[in-house]
């Protein structure tokens, strides 16, 4: 029946919703690239909004702000201060639950 809700596929071994991030949502610019790869290189406090200024490995500069995403594991920007971006990273274990774990990118002086 099309109009009946499906059953959420657990064969995946992850409990389904259990923090999974949305898959079908649009991927922002800075998300092609890893962590790793990215260097906060600014800061800027415009409009009443903190935003940090991400240098990508391809040299290019990208404001960001909270609510941006960031990073290959669905990295939710929680804050930024003067200092660093904190981040919310969403991954999935080789049982396929998916689970949260924080990270930071730190401002280079």
């Amino acid at each position: 029946d099309p109009f009946k809700p499906r059953k959420p596929d657990l064969r995946s071994g992850g409990r389904a919703g259990a923090n999974q991030p949305d898959l079908d949502r649009h991927k922002e610019a800075l998300e092609e690239f890893p962590l790793e790869g990215l260097s906060m290189v600014g800061y800027l406090y415009q409009n009443k909004v903190a935003h940090a200024v991400i240098r990508a490995p391809d040299g290019k500069l990208h404001r960001v702000k909270a609510g941006n995403y960031i990073g290959l594991n669905f990295g939710l920007i929680k804050e930024v201060t003067d200092t660093e971006v904190i981040i919310k990273e969403v991954a999935q274990d080789s049982a396929g639950d998916w689970s949260d774990r924080m990270n930071s990118l730190k401002l280079i002086e």
